[in-house]
């Protein structure tokens, strides 16, 4: 256990100096004013670090408020009055315009929503649990069959399959709760506009015999994978349109494409393949067939066409309870029909949502409303006086009183800070690359710059400004920039400028990064200075330690020799007294 002290001046030997005391009191003399240099220098930096973490902040937020102001679609903001709200909302985007419009709603956009006859448990069987299938037209095309597997044959399964198959409508179930032995139905319901009015009609596949498909395979000139109605077949180079067909064949045999569904079938002769589809299937769907770049050619006929059934007892679908139906409007005496209640083309910018019909023309008047970009320029403007008081204390005098705070003074005489400042009061005070007809900058729309450095707002200039030269104000901020780029030699205005000017001060390899780095590396190298003095000053102590026990030894030495010779003495001088 080592004991920090001087035994030998504890047991009154040696000396009588504490000289381990002194050894590091002289040590301390030496290390204290270097090490107070070398803090100093990492607490400058440090400071340094931190104003331009400041400083970087304050040009964030400069550039989000002007970026506020740099797009053309920045200034779209519009206040409508509309006498018929009840009937119609009304919502504009940037490309809307002052402008005013007599709006008469004739009639709404509908969905055709049609009703089956009721069942009496969501789970009944339809069709004596046989498959079926049921046959859609939509907007009166030729119909295509949707086929009810056996293992779908009750309500619930049609309104599943339907849902699954995404043909044009959808369906629920609805407990109409009306006392009878039959509550359940069917509701289907297409989407908005004439055009998608449906038919619905049932077969239950009596009739015994469903369709054949014929497809002409040609042969294979690379290997690769073709599909027929969803199954993957894989073919080589060289094939023929034989091989290709008893390739396909043996793939759709073992696919539930075939193996799942009782009737179906598929045959070879050649190069041609049969589909021979179930009397369930109804008409199927066009077989969809891939080749990818094998190189295999095909075609596809139908010879013989299915048999229809009779209608699915129990399950028929011939009460509409609602027609599909466009929406009709008559804007500045012009009538229109849009297939659905929400209307965007009619007016520019403008979008109409129907909600009931009109008794006459209402009134629409679309006016700009200043108070949205009034509180853009209010933005910018106080992030510019924050930013000046804020530059004011980085590069003014440190705060002594406070011993915490990093900021103060941390970027007092530099350069860069100056620099900064600068470009900044350019970018409020500066006139712009797109100025137009007497708006050239900022102060002429009422930002007035005030003695002490700071803006404010004369509210009657910028009213006038955006009442009698909105185009010009755009113009003057923005340089009438749908989209601006922050690269190349462009016009941006005033605003765009000064995005463009902040984000190449903050991107990636700019001065302010580069100081903070440099910053970092000096505290690093400083850091390294503290560690190779305080190693200095061990070894010093060491060495102070050692020549001042060495001394100490030889003034004990000398100490003992003293006080014998001073006992002899004594003794000899007794002796003479006797």
């Amino acid at each position: 256990m080592a004991i920090d002290t001087n035994l030998a001046y504890s047991l009154g030997a040696g000396s009588g100096v504490d000289t381990k005391s002194l050894a590091k009191s002289l040590v301390e003399a030496e290390k204290m004013p270097r090490q107070q240099a070398i803090e100093a220098k990492i607490k400058a930096s440090e400071s340094k670090i931190s104003g331009i973490g400041a400083m970087s902040m304050i040009l964030s937020t400069l550039k989000t408020e002007f970026e506020k102001l740099n797009e053309t679609a920045d200034f779209n903001s519009f206040a409508t009055y509309n006498s018929a709200e009840s009937a119609f909302s009304v919502s504009t985007t940037s490309s809307a315009s002052p402008s005013n419009h007599s709006v008469e709603v004739l009639s709404l956009a509908s969905a055709q929503r049609t009703v089956s006859a009721g069942f009496s448990a969501t789970d009944a069987t339809l069709n004596a649990g046989s498959a079926f299938s049921l046959s859609v037209s939509i907007n009166g095309d030729a119909a295509v069959s949707l086929r009810i597997p056996s293992s779908k044959t009750t309500p619930q399964g049609v309104v599943d399959t339907i849902n699954d198959s995404d043909i044009g409508f959808t369906a629920r179930i609805l407990n109409t709760g009306d006392g009878s032995a039959a509550p359940y139905r069917i509701v289907l319901v297409g989407d908005v506009g004439a055009d998608n009015a449906f038919t619905v009609t049932t077969d239950d596949a009596s009739g015994g015999v469903g369709a054949t498909r014929e497809i002409t395979f040609g042969g294979a000139t690379a290997s690769g994978t073709i599909t027929v109605a969803g199954v993957a077949v894989s073919v080589a180079a060289g094939d023929d349109g034989a091989t290709v067909a008893s390739k396909v064949k043996t793939t759709l045999e073992s696919d539930p494409f075939i193996t799942n569904v009782i009737g179906r079938s598929v045959t070879v002769s050649g190069g041609v393949l049969s589909l021979n589809y179930a009397p369930s299937d109804g008409t199927p769907p066009a077989t969809v067939i891939g080749v990818s770049t094998t190189g295999v050619t095909t075609s596809t006929t139908q010879t013989v066409d299915p048999v229809s059934g009779a209608l699915v007892s129990g399950l028929s679908f011939g009460t509409d309870l609602q027609a599909a139906s466009d929406a009709s409007v008559r804007v500045d005496g012009l009538q229109v029909y849009r297939t659905t209640n929400t209307i965007t083309d009619v007016i520019p910018g403008v979008t109409l949502d129907l909600r009931t019909v009109t008794a006459s023309a209402a009134t629409l008047s679309i006016n700009r409303d200043p108070a949205p970009i009034k509180e853009k320029v209010n933005g910018l403007i106080e992030a510019y006086n924050a930013a000046i008081s804020d530059f004011a204390v980085l590069m003014g005098e440190k705060n002594e009183d406070d011993p915490e705070d990093i900021y103060s003074g941390s970027l007092a005489g530099d350069a860069s800070a100056r620099s900064i400042l600068s470009q900044i009061k350019g970018m409020i005070t500066g006139t712009s690359d797109s100025a137009s007809n007497g708006i050239d900058a900022l102060r002429d729309i009422g930002v007035d710059l005030a003695r002490d450095g700071t803006l404010s707002l004369n509210e009657t200039k910028f009213n006038t400004a955006l009442s009698d030269q909105f185009s010009d104000v755009v113009s003057m901020l923005s340089a009438n920039s749908a989209i601006q780029s922050l690269s190349g030699d462009l016009s941006r205005g005033v605003a765009g400028s000064a995005v463009k000017k902040i984000n190449d001060l903050l991107k990636s390899g700019n001065d302010l990064l580069a100081q903070s780095e440099n910053a970092q590396k000096r505290i690093t190298k400083y850091q390294v200075d503290l560690e190779k003095l305080n190693t200095r000053m061990e070894a010093l102590l060491a060495r102070y330690t050692r020549q001042f026990a060495a001394m100490d030894a030889i003034v004990g030495q000398i100490s003992q020799t003293r006080d014998g010779l001073k006992s002899q003495f004594e003794a000899l001088a007794n002796m003479y007294k006797k």
